[in-house]
């Protein structure tokens, strides 16, 4: 299947390295030789090859300066070098090369297999994925034509290499979809890279069963991009702007476990003009602020107006919190809510700013009134502020915040998220349906601020200290019972045994089962 070329000066260490080539239809199945870099690359020349294995220091023509040249016939060719220990300073000049392994003399049986092992494994990766360099190319352009207009050679090339044409463009528009971290991001079940994999696999299935000419790459962290394109015979334009929305829809149900918003760009008449189609659609997020998650939105939509919370209405909600009139002041709260729901125009780092005003006061007079922070949040308040992906998010820890206020005020008393998450967790550790959610709709606080405020009072997460009480209380069963290990996965909560298993090895360092059979006597 693939051709070796053996070149080394020495006679006698080339024979001998012939003979330790194990050739089969699979792997190597033909070997050529030369004696020095000179005759190396006139086999090349006219006999390709796809491994070579070279000394480095030969007369005529170095092994460096002759893969160099065979690199440029077969870019893929795997590079393997021989050197002497007088060779160190020189194999620097050879770091360029990507040599796959660098094997001393005198050669070692095991080592040249090992080698050409490698090598053939290599050679079988590159010849299985030729079908992904193409992708990834069409990845390459999608990124290409987003910050500003490319120059006519770098876009030939890249459209060349992606098997796109100009043509294509000549009516397209983007979409952006941007996905939200989730309430405990620092999970590793919870990886934000492998979440953006998963919805690209998705909607990339759905935009294929819709047979519509589409580039999709990742961008900037948490951001999907979609460039949909035209066929000779169906201009992007002349779809309808419902037929977009539905689509966007149907896509955004599919991803909708996933916290995201979408924003449709207008349309642009050449691959030039794309960036303007990206700006736009970027532009047009920050109004999905307002309108809450998995929201969608067209960038010709984008309004301009503005509002800010007036003294006098923040000197009517301090008045309401000093007169102990909750309920009021959850009325004027709303009334604040909808003021910036109706102007998706502000930035939403002054809507921040506007809660932020109103939250460090509140923090200052309570702490007047109990003399201490009610939620130690007086270091980190912008910061849980600035978490905030969307408005509800805004509005929800605001009145979560107020709430608990109002009660330590009311009992003269500091309030604790972390010890409720805690007790609650300690209560319905056997509840399988146990989970971030479970712990919000029982406290009435929201998942964002639950998660925040636990992390900033214990330097954990949720789901850490969860898994962490389940499997300390499995370690209790599995001591002090006979009972089996599926039965204890139950018990503690685990729906999945599985997961119990990986769980406990995770944080106990073994196995249930060898756990029990170290601390178990007799």
């Amino acid at each position: 299947m693939y051709t070796l070329l053996v070149v080394d000066d020495e006679m006698f260490t080339r024979k001998g390295i012939i003979k330790k080539v194990p050739t089969e239809p699979d792997g190597i199945s033909e070997v050529l030789e030369a004696r020095d870099g000179k005759e190396g690359l006139a086999i090349a020349q006219y006999s390709p090859v796809d491994i070579v294995l070279s000394d480095v220091r030969m007369p005529r023509m170095d092994g460096i300066k002759m893969c160099q040249e065979i690199r440029r016939l077969y870019p893929d060719c795997v590079i393997i070098f021989l050197s002497g220990y007088s060779d160190k300073e020189y194999l620097r000049s050879a770091i360029s090369m990507q040599a796959l392994q660098y094997i001393d003399k005198p050669v070692d049986t095991g080592a040249l297999q090992e080698a050409l092992s490698q090598a053939v494994s290599y050679c079988n990766e590159i010849r299985y994925s030729r079908k992904f360099v193409r992708e990834a190319n069409r990845k390459r352009l999608a990124r290409l034509l987003l910050s500003s207009p490319p120059s006519n050679g770098q876009l030939a090339v890249a459209l060349s290499e992606s098997g796109h044409t100009y043509e294509d463009f000549r009516d397209s528009l983007t979409v952006i979809f941007q996905f939200l971290p989730g309430p405990d991001a620092s999970d590793e079940k919870l990886g934000f890279h492998d979440t953006l994999e998963q919805c690209q696999e998705m909607i990339s299935e759905i935009i294929r069963n819709k047979h519509l000419p589409f580039l999709i790459t990742d961008y900037r962290e948490n951001h999907l991009i979609l460039h949909f394109l035209s066929t000779p015979d169906r201009m992007v334009s002349s779809f309808s702007r419902a037929f977009w929305e539905n689509l966007m829809r149907e896509i955004s149900e599919k991803t909708a476990a996933y916290p995201h918003f979408v924003s449709i760009g207008p349309i642009v008449s050449s691959p030039e003009e794309i960036y303007r189609s990206y700006n736009a659609a970027a532009i047009n997020l920050q109004t999905l602020f307002y309108t809450g998650i998995n929201s969608i939105s067209f960038a010709d939509e984008m309004p301009t107006d503005s509002y800010s919370m007036s003294q006098e209405l923040l000197d009517a909600i301090k008045q309401t919190i000093h007169n102990g009139e909750q309920e009021k002041c959850f009325r004027m709260l709303k009334e604040l809510e909808e003021s910036f729901r109706s102007h998706p125009g502000t930035l939403i780092s002054n809507t921040k700013e506007n809660f932020y005003r109103l939250l460090s006061w509140l923090i200052s007079y309570v702490k007047n009134k109990t003399g201490s922070d009610v939620l130690d949040t007086e270091n980190y308040l912008w910061e849980l502020i600035s978490s905030a992906n969307t408005l509800d998010e805004l509005i929800s820890f605001t009145r979560n915040y107020i709430s608990l206020s109002f009660d330590a005020m009311q009992s003269g008393r500091e309030a604790s998220v972390s010890v409720l998450i805690k007790n609650t967790i300690i209560d319905n550790y056997q509840n399988p349906d146990l989970d971030i959610q479970f712990l919000s709709d029982r406290l009435n606080l929201s998942v964002s601020y639950l998660s925040f405020l636990f992390k900033q009072e214990t330097g954990s997460t949720i789901n850490h200290y969860m898994n962490e009480y389940r499997i300390w209380k499995a370690k209790e069963l599995l001591v002090n019972t006979n009972r089996k290990i599926a039965d204890i996965s139950d018990a503690v909560g685990f729906a999945n045994q599985n997961y119990f298993a990986k769980t406990f090895k995770k944080l106990a360092g073994c196995s249930p089962s060898v756990y029990r059979d170290l601390h178990v006597e007799g």
